[in-house]
């Protein structure tokens, strides 16, 4: 049987995905980075000429995987049909095993068939007499089948569950496949992993004005990636208006924890760091809150504000 391969988050060629843009895209990037200084062990902080082009082809890369990874994602009807298929096979393969006669399974316990499961041995059948005995393991076989239908059931049933709809409902998905769902769009990750390599080389001058220096970085990555314009082309620019206030916000909150981590360590009096516990507290939840509304940000819709303690 020649089946058709299924969907993967892995690329079959990962070649697939490499930049198709202009060397000079790639250069115009990394110069939007500003790169400066030698090469330092830790790449993570490192801000030189090399991790700066580095930095930049990743994005590229991953925005390419991402869009091919998102055409002809499945849907969620396609994940039910596969699980249902699935449990349908195992009751046609229960019913199979059931209905077998004797010399069937006399065929498998000389191969170790039935038996294999808690590894007996096959009977030796060179012995006179012993020609029909044999073991049969059948209803082991059953019991597995029956704990996989189960886990196809609960498959269904908790993914169900996961997406607010009735047990046994038909969910035809929509227009909107399931990696989309997971990665919102390509866009949407360049823009976010862009923000967090800007930040890396040029700390807090990332801005989502239409002609500032990060859209314009962006730009240039998606160009480098594409060989197409960014204008006409992408929704770069509406997530950038979307997520920089976000990012900018959530950039304040993690260095706002840090400086109260810090003073946390090293008050003495306790009244003090009863006081910093609970200002560290709030701060915490409120990175909690900001982190989840931009991995729940659509196009179009208000974040919600922030109700808590300052």
């Amino acid at each position: 049987m020649n089946l058709p391969k299924p969907w993967s988050l892995d690329l079959s060629n990962p070649a697939d995905a490499a930049p198709r843009g202009l060397p000079e895209f790639l250069e115009r990037a990394v110069n939007g980075l500003s790169p400066k200084g030698r090469h330092q062990d830790n790449e993570e902080q490192c801000t030189c000429q090399d991790c700066a082009k580095a930095g930049v082809k990743e994005l590229a890369f991953v925005y390419n995987k991402d869009v091919i990874r998102s055409k002809d994602a499945p849907r969620a009807a396609d994940v039910l049909r596969e699980i249902e298929d699935i449990r349908a096979a195992v009751e046609v393969l229960r019913n199979a095993i059931s209905s077998v006669n004797d010399f069937t399974r006399l065929a498998f316990s000389d191969v170790g068939g039935f038996a294999s499961l808690h590894e007996r041995e096959a009977p030796d059948r060179s012995r006179p007499g012993k020609g029909l005995e044999f073991y049969d393991g059948s209803r082991e076989w059953n019991q597995s089948l029956t704990l996989l239908e189960r886990a196809a059931c609960a498959a269904s049933d908790r993914f169900l569950e996961v997406r607010g709809l009735p047990r046994g409902s038909i969910d035809k998905g929509g227009n909107t496949n399931l990696f989309k769902e997971y990665r919102t769009s390509a866009e949407y990750q360049l823009v976010v992993q862009g923000w967090s390599l800007f930040q890396r080389f040029r700390p807090n001058e990332a801005k989502g004005g239409e002609k500032s220096d990060f859209h314009n970085f962006l730009r240039d990555v998606y160009s480098y990636a594409t060989r197409r314009d960014a204008e006409t082309y992408s929704g770069v620019t509406s997530w950038v208006h979307a997520l920089a206030r976000p990012l900018r916000e959530l950039d304040e909150l993690l260095a706002q924890r840090t400086q109260l981590f810090c003073q946390f360590k090293n008050a003495l009096d306790p009244n003090e760091r009863k006081t910093l516990e609970k200002k560290l507290s709030i701060v915490v939840y409120r990175i909690a809150f900001l982190q989840q509304h931009i991995l729940d940000l659509k196009l179009g819709k208000k974040p919600p504000r922030f109700k808590g303690g300052s």
